[in-house]
């Protein structure tokens, strides 16, 4: 059995045309905006089509089943058709059609199978909102503080957003699955980088999941006259700002790693006039890596070594609601699954036994189950330096 390849190209390049910016050409199809709400209608449209039954939970996460012979664990395939702003076609939308194209084709062939292969596309997996709003919300793992809290970086809030469109935002806490019934979870990806390319490979398999912290970021100055305020008398906060960014590969060097990544991707500069000296700069602070402990040292440089003593005066740091994915090893954790350690009374439990499992043992993302990988949330105090 062969998949069509045109059919899919054809899908790919259908979406792509929903939100595409004509200047820039670039796709905007954030999470709860129109065009994503749009998303969401053909994807189910083209479920539909191809005799399958679509579905949506209350996380508004798009699904469809090829239904197995059997109540067995089923497997989901999928990812995700909400992008970042002017984004590429294939990010998500890959996983996503490629896996509709699966499920047609066993229904077109009328193949059967002992388990059920669900499509499944999430809501917001590109943390419009500071989280994987759908894949967490199929973990358990959102609350109605964190759905009446979760905000962009614009202040724009998601129940709002969820509510616009005509949507509960209290269902996706329905959403929840029995990790029980689900037995894997398969995605197909773009790299996202160069590295493949570079190394001239085709294909690679995924063996840790990078963890990650974001920040929002003020640095706080004194908003002046650019033609009276002598350099020397100046608290310029955009200033503040370019020496912090130039700091960053130093800190990465002194205590990252060769997978660490910081990127400062957002800036604003306030009052935001040519004749006026910036007052206040707002960035954002994106930083990952493949290591919990080296994520916790980069946190701490960040805050410690730069943060605090950037000029001109007083730098505060505002962490969202939903701040630090972690790192997980996708074979650690398989492993921990398929060779679960032989139990012990916990009188006779060695010391090492004793310690606690990495929190990536007890929740799932993707709707992968709760004991495979995952980056879970938690949420530390914000700071002041």
């Amino acid at each position: 059995m062969k998949v069509e390849l045109e059919r899919i190209k054809s899908d790919i390049l259908t979406l792509a045309e929903i939100g595409r910016n004509a200047a820039d050409r670039g796709i905007y199809r954030m999470a709860f905006t129109d065009a994503d709400i749009e998303g969401k209608r053909w994807l189910t449209n083209r479920i539909e089509t191809a005799g399958l039954a679509a579905s949506m939970d209350g996380a508004a996460n798009v699904t469809a089943t090829h239904a197995g012979t059997t109540n067995a664990p089923r497997v989901l395939v999928g990812s995700h058709i909400d992008t970042v702003p002017c984004a590429g076609a294939l990010d998500g939308t890959l996983g996503v059609v490629v896996g509709l194209e699966c499920l047609r084709r066993l229904h077109e062939e009328a193949i059967s199978l002992k388990r059920t292969i669900e499509l499944i596309a999430f809501s917001d997996e590109e943390g419009r909102f500071g989280g994987m709003f759908g894949s967490h919300s199929v973990c358990g793992l959102i609350n109605p503080e964190l759905l009446a809290t979760m905000s962009d970086l614009d202040g724009v809030k998601l129940a709002d957003e969820m509510s616009r469109h005509g949507y509960d935002p209290l269902a996706a806490l329905d959403a929840a699955r029995d990790p029980e019934s689900i037995a894997s979870y398969l995605e197909l990806h773009i790299e996202q980088g160069p590295v493949l390319d570079h190394l001239k490979k085709p294909i690679g398999i995924v063996d840790e999941i990078t963890g990650l912290f974001t920040w929002s970021v003020w640095f706080r100055g004194e908003a002046n006259h650019a033609g009276t305020t002598p350099m020397e008398m100046r608290k310029d906060a955009f200033m503040g700002l370019a020496d912090f960014a130039h700091e960053v590969p130093r800190i990465l060097d002194e205590n990252g790693s060769p997978r660490s990544r910081a990127t400062i991707g957002k800036a604003q500069i306030l009052p935001g006039a040519a004749n006026t000296v910036p007052g206040l700069v707002e960035f954002s602070l994106d930083v990952r890596d493949t290591s919990e402990e080296v994520l916790a040292e980069l946190s701490a440089s960040f805050q410690k070594g730069t943060l605090c003593d950037r000029a001109p005066t007083r730098a505060d740091v505002r962490i969202p609601t939903e701040e630090l994915f972690e790192a997980c090893s996708v074979w650690r954790q398989h492993r921990r699954r398929t060779h679960p350690p032989k139990r012990t009374t916990r009188a006779r439990r060695p010391p090492h036994a004793q310690r606690r499992r990495s929190r990536c043992a007890d929740h799932g993302t993707h709707g992968a189950r709760r004991h495979d990988f995952c980056p879970q949330q938690r949420r530390p105090k914000p700071f002041t330096c």
